[in-house]
């Protein structure tokens, strides 16, 4: 526990507020702010701002201005290769937010700002990176009711997205190696510092399994599993929809890979309504197993709260996966326990900073669901989930 009883988030959070954004917007961007809203984030701050004074075609739905939390501002190198990499993506028109450099031309900018007071009760600042992107229109995933045509298209991005990423020269970055956040699920076998905070003892028993079959047959074996650039962090906070927003169908459903005819035919058919038009939020993105983006969205929207079937929900994201990424018998087979490495993941870190931060209920977003499940999955056979899943027999 931090003394006093504060979180280790609001150890590194800045304490801006949104009266001082517009100072910061207009000494690093030269830009004047009229009107700011402070938006939801886990440990970093985000200020949508809005109606400025210099405005062109790529910025007319205003910008985020985002104030990177302490700790990862101290590894400026890493945030600005995780910036050029968004640079990437949106160079090759993958729906993704619009990068605005400093007045200096610099994509980021250390400030000394606003921090947490010290214990003496004195005003303190600390350094913390600054960047600013164009905002992208629409509402985040978790404000509409997720369909069996989204979930397909959850996978279909996430698949693009990690073919986008190989073509992204690595060379002469060490930086890649670095690129590691608590979140990254090779950081879950950290996690047994932490599962003090789980109060059930079933809970527990169960985390320390997983976590323990996940150290053995994943991350003692990653010569088994194919590798490369991956977002990280395919929740639907982070996933951007609009209301009959285009979708390339044409690509949707063209792939040999996609062995998956009967879902994406019907995706097809409910294709109205709400499409994903963009992904937002590369702070996770690092250099590792493909079958680890994809658990990692199948986790997001096992999770719904829709009355939608987990395994159907999962199973149309990994065939919308499958539409770009081939996945070897190997890779499906250990799906099921990268999965439940990921609910434990949510359940501890969740729990662990809750009970050091009661008043920040938006961490539970996942966890206070994500035991029901891990229960169900723990229990079940690799080969009974894989058919729940509607995964052709050839592929399993």
């Amino acid at each position: 526990m931090v003394a006093n009883g504060c979180s280790l988030l609001l150890m590194y959070r800045s304490t801006v507020t949104a009266a001082d954004v517009p100072d910061i917007v207009t000494k690093v961007y030269n830009l004047n702010v009229k009107v700011v809203q402070e938006l939801t984030s886990y440990d970093d701050h985000n200020f949508y701002v809005q109606d400025v004074s210099v405005v062109s075609d790529n910025t007319t739905h205003g910008y985020v201005l985002k104030i990177l939390n302490s700790l990862d501002s101290q590894n400026p190198d890493i945030i600005e290769l995780q910036t050029q990499i968004m640079l990437h993506m949106k160079n090759v028109g993958y729906p993704t937010p619009g990068v605005i450099p400093c007045k200096d031309g610099q994509l980021l900018k250390l400030m000394s700002l606003p921090a947490r007071k010290n214990q003496n009760g004195t005003e303190s600042t600390s350094n913390f990176i600054v960047r600013l992107f164009t905002f992208l229109p629409g509402l985040p995933l978790d404000h509409v009711k997720l369909t069996l045509n989204i979930c397909f298209q959850i996978g279909w991005f996430a698949g693009r997205m990690d073919i986008v990423l190989k073509d992204f020269c690595l060379v002469d970055k060490p930086q890649v190696g670095k690129m590691k956040r608590k979140w990254n699920m090779s950081e879950i076998p950290n996690l047994r510092s932490k599962v003090h905070s789980v109060t059930s003892s079933e809970m527990k028993s169960v985390v320390i399994e997983v976590i323990e079959q996940f150290e053995t047959q994943i991350l003692t074996c990653q010569h088994m599993f194919s590798k490369g650039l991956i977002h990280g962090d395919f929740n639907e906070c982070n996933i951007i929809v609009s209301e009959n927003s285009h979708f390339p169908i044409e690509e949707q459903y063209s792939s040999p890979a996609n062995s998956f005819t009967s879902m994406a035919t019907k995706c097809q058919d409910e294709g109205k309504g709400y499409n994903i038009s963009g992904i937002i939020d590369f702070g996770d993105t690092t250099y590792s197993l493909y079958i680890f983006e994809i658990a990692i969205a199948m986790t997001y929207v096992m999770l719904n709260q829709h009355n939608l079937s987990p395994t159907a929900a999962a199973g149309h994201v990994l065939a919308g996966y499958l539409s770009h990424i081939t996945v070897s018998q190997i890779e499906l087979q250990h799906l099921r326990l990268c999965i439940c490495a990921r609910l434990v993941q949510s359940i501890v870190m969740g729990y662990f900073t809750f009970s050091e931060d009661p008043s920040n209920r938006y961490i539970l977003t996942h966890a206070s669901r994500a035991w029901p499940l891990l229960n169900t999955l723990w229990q079940m056979s690799d080969s009974t989930l894989l058919q729940l899943l509607n995964v052709p027999n050839h592929l399993s």
